[in-house]
């Protein structure tokens, strides 16, 4: 990646601000007019505040204030619910929410396990929770589906003071869910295109499918492994290593270092970041043995994940500091490969490798550790020069 003249902006997993998505269209049914006085009961004692729907820029005071403009001119007719009970458009959200984690979310965050327990229930005081309820987690989920739930901001104000200088058309949103008349097709519109999303959803999914098989066997440690050499280790490595198609042979028996069993096993060390010399040392067993389940938790992980280009931000503030006076307009360009994530609240490493200084011209080799002190920022280079007075 080269980004001239430092203006990094805003990252891929920047939180937008909590849109309250006006979904409307068309009533299955006319409810009974008991469920409208519920609905209305349950408003004036403001549900946003009480179940805690605060964040993404809004207040639970301004999330109910629109709550209830909304139903008001809506006559108080519910969305998502009939007079026989939760309508096709309710269990169109309820599936997309319960699957929430197909897309790296959790469904608890949506209170799923709430909904279903008062799914079938015919109590109207119940429907009217569930009415509302369904629409504030319609707009909490299509918030977080858009561009997650992290606001980088209260990561860091200054550094990512930019992250959010263009907030979405609320307005614009309202008007695409009212004129949609397939709430799946819009819900599935919602999540991001670009290559980078899709593809950690799709190493997402694999991962938990191994994990679902029972992951991979692990590998047993002993003497360094070389092409050409034959020990009993190999067969199951080969085992393992087909697990992940790097290995695509017909072959898990051979104790033989063959020449297809090298370029797998290099295959793998160039997806790990290891150096890929075809050998089998401590290093490239480790990796062989990191459970599937922290692959899977590195692409969905329980709390908050700061990716990528906030992690490399970080970075380059540091060395910023460090190396250019704290002054970003000496910065050139820059370059790295990414390799891991950061948790936010625990530390990352900045480390300068190397630099080399050509008048007023610097180059910097660098690479970031996380907590656990595995690598998440690889082959990292920074060139700054210094301008003259």
């Amino acid at each position: 990646m080269h980004l001239p003249n430092f203006k990094l902006g805003k990252i891929i997993a920047a939180a937008i601000p909590f849109i309250f998505i006006l979904f409307a269209g068309e009533c299955a049914a006319q409810p009974e007019s008991g469920i409208s006085k519920a609905i209305e009961q349950l408003l004036e004692k403001g549900p946003a505040r009480y179940i805690g729907a605060e964040g993404h820029g809004y207040t639970s005071e301004q999330i109910d204030t629109k709550l209830t403009s909304y139903y008001r001119q809506r006559n108080l007719k519910p969305i998502w619910i009939n007079d026989q009970g939760p309508n096709e458009r309710a269990r169109v959200l309820l599936s997309f929410l319960d699957s929430a984690s197909a897309e790296g979310l959790n469904p608890e965050d949506y209170r799923t396990e709430w909904i279903h327990g008062k799914w079938e229930s015919t109590n109207i005081d119940d429907l009217a929770k569930l009415e509302i309820l369904l629409t504030l987690e319609l707009s909490q989920y299509t918030a977080d589906i858009r561009a997650g739930r992290m606001n980088p901001k209260k990561v860091d104000p200054v550094l990512f003071a930019s992250a959010r200088d263009k907030e979405i058309d609320m307005a614009e949103l309202a008007g695409q869910a009212l004129g949609s008349t397939d709430l799946k097709t819009f819900l599935n519109s919602q999540s991001p295109q670009h290559v980078y999303y899709t593809s950690m959803i799709t190493a997402l999914d694999r991962y938990r499918k191994i994990a679902e098989n029972s992951g991979w066997p692990l590998v047993s440690e002993g003497a360094v492994l070389k092409p050409g050499m034959t020990d009993s280790r190999i067969p199951m490595i080969r085992k393992r290593l087909a697990v992940t198609n790097d290995y695509t042979g017909t072959d898990l028996s051979s104790h033989v270092f063959d020449k297809q069993f090298e370029d797998a096993v290099k295959n793998f060390q160039k997806r790990h970041y290891l150096n890929a010399d075809g050998v089998i040392g401590n290093n490239t067993v480790a990796a062989m043995n990191i459970p599937v389940e922290k692959f899977a938790r590195q692409v969905c992980l329980p709390g908050i994940i700061l990716q990528g280009t906030a992690t490399l931000e970080y970075a380059i503030r540091e060395l910023i500091n460090r190396e250019a006076g704290a002054n970003p307009s000496q910065i050139n360009s820059l370059y790295a490969r990414f390799s891991g994530m950061v948790i936010p609240g625990t530390a990352i490493k900045v480390i300068l490798n190397e630099k080399v200084i050509s008048g007023n011209n610097k180059k910097l080799y660098f690479c970031v550790l996380n907590h656990q002190g595995d690598y998440v920022i690889k082959d990292g280079f920074a060139d700054f020069s210094k301008k003259s007075e």
